[in-house]
């Protein structure tokens, strides 16, 4: 979500990256591009998801329960 400016700064140097030392590349996008972070919180939750378990009832960010539910392609 930064300045256009800065992403397209980024996008070349990634692009370079990408050239220069592939295998970091691929680290790089396998590990943090594609990559996502869950709080404690958010942990829980997808334990909660996994078991199936309507009684626990998680309080989470709208933004993390979002991004869960991409990255998993639940509704």
């Amino acid at each position: 979500h930064a300045q256009y400016e800065i992403r397209v700064y980024a996008e070349i140097i990634l692009n370079i990256m990408k050239d220069w030392v592939p295998i970091t590349y691929e680290a790089f996008l396998k590990h943090r591009v594609n990559n996502f972070t869950l709080s404690e919180e958010g942990v829980r939750y997808l334990k909660q998801l996994i078991s199936d378990d309507k009684n626990i009832k998680i309080e989470i960010s709208k933004r993390e329960r979002d991004e869960i539910n991409d990255k998993f392609g639940l509704s």
